[in-house]
């Protein structure tokens, strides 16, 4: 049981002289000088508008992201490849009634299925 021993020395971090770490160091810095540029930016711009501008600003905001995962949400759970399945299996099975989604149990016609016992 190794709970209280230590470790041994041979899971030492590789160096980091390779060539891509410093690439991706450099890469990695620039990347944060100009968020901050940006984010320097937009603090000062945000400071200079009114009450009534931020509450539009937010307003917009929050209709635009919103509105894409409201977007995102529908798309995925009423993708296009549903519909060509509608009309293969209405084309298919023309005795049944028009289906409407073919997830769900109640919109199928269940005495295609299991047809009464008269």
């Amino acid at each position: 049981m190794l709970l209280f021993r230590k470790h041994s020395d041979s899971t030492k971090q590789p160096e980091e002289n390779n060539a891509t770490d410093k690439a991706a160091g450099v890469i990695a810095t620039a990347i944060v000088k100009r968020q901050k540029q940006l984010a320097s930016f937009c603090s000062s711009r945000y400071e200079k508008l009114s009450l009534s501008g931020r509450k539009m600003l937010m307003l917009l905001f929050c209709f635009l992201f919103g509105g894409a995962c409201l977007w995102l949400l529908v798309k995925g759970l009423w993708p296009e490849h549903k519909q060509s399945l509608l009309n293969h299996m209405q084309n298919n099975y023309p005795g049944s009634l028009p289906l409407t989604e073919p997830d769900f149990r109640d919109s199928l016609n269940l005495q295609h299925f299991y047809p009464l016992q008269k």
